[in-house]
């Protein structure tokens, strides 16, 4: 059946990935006990604080009266509070799906309620998803620690149905990485003694798959040209709509625009590139559609071979109730919009990253096998000090070298840090395929 459909490519480069993934798990991942125990402390003594900070409060007090003690985790109780009790209609929704209405007190309701017990619901979720999901299985004797010491997670090589690799126990992709509390559970993944871990991180790769796909001549040329899309437009939206970085006078703040165009990547370039709409856009980047419309009819004026790519896109899927990657991996309907043009550009991407992983395995170097696959980042935890320069300029030099054809249409790019600990990570620089390649006379 595999090569009735022509579809030999797609499981090689499939099966190629076990004996990648199996080596990883087996390496597995140090843990630094002491952080760990540190940080259960932290949490738990949170915990109590806020659950003290609850019981205090005037409407609890109330509702034990009237119904019992009060669970300050438990949607029923909280929803017989804030919507019986005080009254608060924010606690009703629309439900996607159904369309019919709901009581939710969930994170979006609660951030509409104005009432001390609302915010502190939030800190004690969010302390106890922390603590629960994050900390606790990284502690010694947890199901998830071997006997070794170690964690030795299991990445899924075919549940993802974009062509990603998943990760459980725990899931190490969901680690958070960019607030405070995510930042610090990082310290407790370290390397052993005497060596370091090396990150490399592959920089806008679904864009540049965008372009490698869709072969938009404008959008080719900007990549070439080390052009920031996202900082491109985070100017657009910022100089059209002051009010959006708290008025003119930011429009030079770095960090103010450095932090819009993470928002405009998130919720503005990507989301039109993923085919979402310019009401959509709007309520994401909280600027009014009407001052948006003229932004949204230059972008694709700009970059109209996108949104070409995207209409043959539809038709291909209409047609065949199925779309697939660059290397001919299918997704098969039923599909929305946004999973018939994302499924092709992450699966793309993925079979990059994965290509670079297998090829990094497959020499044989344990000091090149990553222990870590983060989406587009691969990190090896226990690389010799002795061995890093040699180690990250052979990681680099595979990462780069895509040996697909339908990759070579623009640079890639890579990002690389290094770190005692995966908190503590020191960014070492970007190194772009045309340039390393140039210098090295390939």
């Amino acid at each position: 059946e595999i090569n009735r459909l022509g579809l030999e490519q797609v499981y090689d480069l499939s099966l190629r990935r076990v004996p990648t993934v199996v080596l990883s798990q087996m390496r597995g991942v140090p843990i630094d006990q002491g952080v760990v125990e540190e940080l259960l402390g932290k949490y738990d003594a949170r915990i109590r604080k806020v659950e003290k900070q609850i019981t205090a409060l005037d409407a609890i007090k109330k509702y034990e009266r009237l119904y019992g003690a009060y669970n300050p985790l438990s949607n029923q109780h909280a929803i017989k509070l804030f919507h019986e009790m005080l009254g608060y209609r924010e606690c009703e929704v629309i439900d996607k799906k159904s369309k019919k209405s709901r009581l939710s007190v969930d994170e979006l309701v609660l951030g509409k309620i104005d009432h001390p017990l609302a915010k502190l619901t939030l800190d004690l979720r969010g302390a106890t998803k922390m603590k629960s999901t994050y900390v606790e299985p990284l502690r010694g004797g947890a199901p998830t620690i071997y006997p070794d010491g170690l964690l030795h997670v299991n990445f899924n090589t075919m549940f993802a149905e974009t062509g990603r690799l998943s990760c459980n126990g725990p899931n190490l992709q969901n680690v958070p990485k960019r607030t405070e509390d995510g930042k610090e559970i990082r310290r407790a993944f370290v390397s052993p003694p005497g060596c370091v871990i090396l990150a490399i991180d592959y920089g806008q790769i679904e864009a540049r798959v965008i372009a490698m796909l869709t072969r938009d001549e404008r959008f080719c040329r900007a990549l070439h040209e080390r052009y920031d899309v996202h900082m491109e437009w985070a100017e657009r939206v910022a100089r059209a709509y002051p009010a959006r970085v708290g008025g003119r006078k930011f429009l030079t703040d770095k960090k103010v625009m450095k932090d819009l165009r993470t928002d405009i990547k998130n919720q503005w370039t990507f989301p039109l590139f993923f085919g979402a709409s310019l009401r959509t856009c709007s309520e994401y980047i909280g600027v009014p559609e009407n001052v948006l419309r003229p932004l949204y009819d230059e972008f694709w004026e700009q970059f109209s071979g996108v949104r070409d790519w995207q209409e043959r896109q539809m038709q291909f899927y209409r047609s065949h109730g199925y779309v697939e990657c660059a290397t001919d991996r299918r997704r098969h309907g039923p599909l929305t919009m946004n999973m018939i043009i994302n499924t092709p550009v992450q699966g793309s991407a993925a079979e990059i990253v994965m290509d670079a992983m297998c090829r990094m395995s497959e020499t044989g170097d344990p000091d090149l096998q990553p222990e870590i696959n983060v989406h587009d980042d691969l990190t090896s935890m226990r690389v010799p000090e002795g061995r890093v320069d040699d180690v990250a300029e052979k990681m680099i030099d595979k990462m780069l070298d895509v040996p697909f054809e339908w990759a070579r249409t623009v640079p890639i790019s890579v990002e690389m840090s290094v770190g005692k600990n995966w908190m503590q990570m020191r960014e070492v620089g970007t190194f772009s395929s045309d340039e390393w390649f140039r210098k090295r006379g390939k």
